[in-house]
C-alpha cells in the first residue's frame, strides 16, 4: 500500500471489517467479470475469472505474511510479482 493509502487507511475507523471490506472492493470488478461470464454461459471464462480471484486472493493473504516472515521488501515484491504472472501466463501469451 502506498503511503498516502496507509494515511487514508488510518483515518477510518478502528473496526475489524474496514480492511476486509477495502480488499472486498478491490476485487468487485472481478466478481462482476466472473458473474458476467457464467450468466454469458462461458464455461472457460468463468473458470479463468475464477482462477484470477483465487490467485488474487493468494497474493493477498501471503503478502502479509511474506512481509512478516521476511521483514524485505524486495522479496516480498518478488514472491508477489511471481503469483501474479502465474495469474497472467496461462491467459495470456506474454510476447
Amino acid at each position: 500500500m502506498s503511503k498516502s493509502g496507509i494515511k487514508e487507511t488510518e483515518k477510518l475507523p478502528k473496526h475489524r471489517g474496514v480492511p476486509l471490506a477495502q480488499e472486498l472492493i478491490g476485487l468487485f470488478p472481478f466478481f462482476i467479470y466472473t458473474i458476467l461470464l457464467a450468466i454469458l454461459g462461458s464455461l472457460s471464462g468463468m473458470f479463468g475469472g475464477l482462477q484470477g480471484l483465487v490467485i488474487l486472493l493468494l497474493v493477498l493473504t501471503f503478502d502479509n505474511l511474506t512481509q512478516a516472515i521476511s521483514q524485505c521488501p524486495r522479496f516480498t515484491a518478488t514472491c508477489m510479482a511471481i503469483l501474479l504472472y502465474w495469474l497472467i501466463i496461462p491467459q495470456s501469451v506474454l510476447f
